[in-house]
């Protein structure tokens, strides 16, 4: 898999994968995206529901801005359990490179690292409020626990 960051609209960095002509984020801004589509539309959505707790799954764990994101703005609310699907998990060396030269994440580099730096197939504490699971699976080939997620984020391209 051949990955190249690239800097998006908003400032914020991308990988490109050549190999199938596809950013993993929108060109007009990987962080703007996330916090659109997944926080805006979705997290929040949640707010005053009455949950106590929330678990969410991630289709396409990818660069992990949307765990970050959900991490920085919703668990010190409640407790988040976040599992991640990723078939194909980004290299180390190249979340560590996007920690070091994008500005977002270079200011929340011990957290995103942390997520990264979890064993896949393995529950981690990220924080006291914040679990993490990553499985390292095909989304054809997962079988879905019914009635275990508040919130699927849908991030597969």
């Amino acid at each position: 898999m051949n990955l190249e960051l690239r800097k998006t609209n908003d400032g914020s960095l991308t990988l490109y994968r050549a190999d199938i002509d596809e950013t993993y984020h929108s060109i007009h801004g990987a962080k703007q995206e996330s916090e659109h589509v997944f926080i805006k539309n979705g997290l929040n959505y949640l707010e005053g529901k009455g949950i106590t707790g929330i678990s969410i799954l991630e289709i396409g764990f990818g660069t992990g801005y949307n765990a970050l994101l959900t991490q920085l703005r919703k668990a010190k609310e409640t407790n988040v359990a976040y599992h991640g699907l990723e078939l194909y998990p980004v290299p180390i060396t190249i979340i560590e490179q996007l920690a070091e030269e994008d500005n977002f994440l270079n200011e929340h580099q011990n957290q995103f690292l942390a997520l990264h730096k979890a064993p896949w197939g393995e529950h981690s504490t990220i924080a006291d409020d914040f679990k993490l699971l990553k499985t390292q699976v095909s989304v054809f080939d997962y079988a879905f626990p019914v009635n275990h997620y508040q919130l699927i984020y849908f991030d597969a391209f």
